[in-house]
């Protein structure tokens, strides 16, 4: 059952013009009470302290409301034709925080589900990385949950606090990661938990957002659906859902990537006749060193 509109319990909220000051011995005073069990929600937001999900659970006694659909595990790569050792492949992880070594043999975190009760999800876009989306979850003990690509930061205690009101939902799965318009975040990360929620019947449970790019909006109904089948939320105000289900998923385990390309029918498509380099020469980051003398390889 959906409620929008209704009104929650509101959170202080600064006077307009006023700025907030975070005094140490406040921010101190703050962390302190948070630690003898006060609700962070009723310090402002302040001293939220973080945990996994698995040891939320398991702190609460909850730990049979975990669910585990792929246990955690190593998947192995073949090695690329020209390089006959790991070890001589790149070691360095940058900034993505795994390196090509680990593309060879690399761990996969489990794939998991959870229902946590009475949660607020708030976020904010960070126009200094080129309006970043960055979700945050707090349960109703005020603890922040870490997910991948979702978690508590120093910014997100004027984003809770400064909310007029919450959107109630009675239940819902949150799967909207950090940058979740992207891309390569879209194809490799968010569709392929949509798609295996889709596979457990449970993709319109799904909080969509409102903003949607044209590639989402396109693979969405590629799989069958309509972008509005699912619950549709908008950007401006911050939620609250009584019943949360979140999800985690290792972005690149190989059985949760392989749903995209048998899903768009990819895998059964005719061998390509042509092949593509796209040169990151223009790129702000993450450009190839070497790439002049790459060319007369691919040609």
């Amino acid at each position: 059952m959906l409620h929008i509109g209704e009104r929650a319990m509101p959170g202080p909220r600064l006077l307009a013009g006023t700025r907030r000051v975070a005094y140490p011995f406040v921010q101190k005073g703050a962390a302190q009470l948070v630690k003898l069990g006060v609700p962070s929600q009723s310090v402002g937001y302040r001293g939220v302290k973080r945990a996994t999900v698995p040891a939320y659970l398991s702190r609460k006694g909850w730990n049979d409301r975990l669910a585990i659909i792929h246990p955690a595990s190593r998947a192995e790569q073949a090695l690329p034709e020209n390089v006959s050792l790991r070890s001589e492949l790149p070691g360095d992880p940058g900034w993505w925080g795994y390196s090509f070594q680990d593309v060879a043999e690399r761990f996969s975190a489990a794939t998991f589900m959870a229902t946590i009760p009475d949660c607020r999800i708030g976020w904010y876009h960070d126009e200094s990385l080129g309006g970043d989306f960055f979700p945050a979850i707090v349960t109703r003990d005020g603890y922040g949950l870490d997910l991948r690509e979702i978690r508590f930061r120093e910014r997100h205690i004027d984003v809770f606090r400064n909310a007029d009101d919450f959107v109630q939902y009675e239940d819902g799965i949150w799967f909207a990661e950090r940058v979740y318009d992207n891309h390569s975040h879209w194809l490799t990360a968010h569709l392929p938990k949509l798609l295996l929620l889709k596979r457990l019947g449970l993709e319109k449970q799904v909080l969509m957002p409102a903003k949607r790019t044209g590639v989402m909006n396109a693979t969405i109904e590629m799989i069958g659906h309509a972008p509005d089948d699912f619950k549709i939320f908008d950007l401006d105000r911050p939620l609250a859902v009584r019943r949360l289900t979140v999800m985690s998923t290792d972005r690149f385990r190989p059985k949760l990537v392989r749903l995209v390309p048998q899903a768009l029918g990819i895998d059964r498509a005719a061998p390509g006749s042509r092949r593509i380099f796209i040169s990151r020469a223009g790129a702000e980051r993450r450009r190839l060193l070497n790439e002049d003398e790459l060319w007369p390889v691919l040609k």
